[in-house]
């Protein structure tokens, strides 16, 4: 049965379950911490087709580890699961970057409609106006952050639970991802804000005239409660046996 979603219960779980789990959340938070630190720490260039390939392979297999920990699905990994889940991550990756390639795309013909509109100086000069408002609006990037972080969840998020589901050997359907949280879009839009655009904006304040060490620490941390938050959406939606501890 179906749990009822509260984006304030979402947060007093994930407080929970990592008031539960402190030694081997530590011990996540530190393969993040080196994953983050030794880039920036020995210069590494991650732009370089090689080591860019080592540092993703690095970030997955972090990934996968923990929601396998998670989970709890015994054995904990195997190679159908393995390649399965790297299988579904593409499939979805494609989904979100389609979507967000026709987002860019509408945009791009809204342009090409106003410039066709240089005839109509009335018409045009109004929406260069407008545009140039919207522009330097101080609020402007609130909404493109906030229009992004909607369409991510939308296009990457609510799918990837089936991510989630492949490694917990449950349903992973991406349609039956999206028909399982049906009725909750807005308050699973809310926590992913939160989760994944709130908190970031918040630690990059921290991290303003913070070392290469503290830095790194903050975004390992970050990235725990990311992904601890994250999968307690799931569960609600995904139900299965307590999983207050690992």
């Amino acid at each position: 049965m179906k749990k009822e979603m509260s984006v304030r219960q979402i947060f007093i779980d994930t407080l929970e379950f990592i008031g539960n789990n402190k030694a081997i959340l530590v011990f996540m938070t530190f393969l993040s911490f080196i994953g983050s630190y030794l880039p920036a720490a020995l210069n590494i260039p991650l732009k370089n087709p090689f080591f860019g390939f080592l540092y993703v392979m690095y970030v997955y297999a972090f990934y996968f580890l923990f929601v396998a920990l998670y989970c709890q699905n015994k054995p904990l990994i195997t190679k159908e699961k393995i390649v399965d889940s790297f299988i579904k991550l593409i499939i979805i990756t494609a989904l979100s970057l389609c979507i967000l390639i026709c987002g860019k795309m509408f945009f791009h013909i809204i342009y090409k409609i106003g410039r066709g509109l240089v005839g109509f100086p009335d018409i045009y000069y109004a929406l260069q106006k407008a545009y140039r408002f919207m522009v330097n609006h101080p609020y402007l990037k609130l909404v493109i952050y906030l229009g992004t972080t909607t369409l991510l969840s939308v296009s990457f998020f609510i799918p990837g639970f089936a991510w989630v589901a492949t490694i917990d050997k449950k349903d992973n359907s991406i349609v039956s991802a999206y028909a399982k949280v049906k009725g909750n879009y807005l308050k699973i839009i809310t926590s992913i804000f939160i989760i994944f655009g709130v908190l970031p904006l918040f630690v990059s304040f921290i991290e303003l005239k913070s070392s290469i060490l503290i830095m790194s620490l903050m975004h390992a941390m970050l990235a725990v409660f990311q992904i601890v938050a994250y999968l307690q959406i799931y569960d609600k939606f995904y139900p299965d046996e307590d999983k207050s501890s690992l």
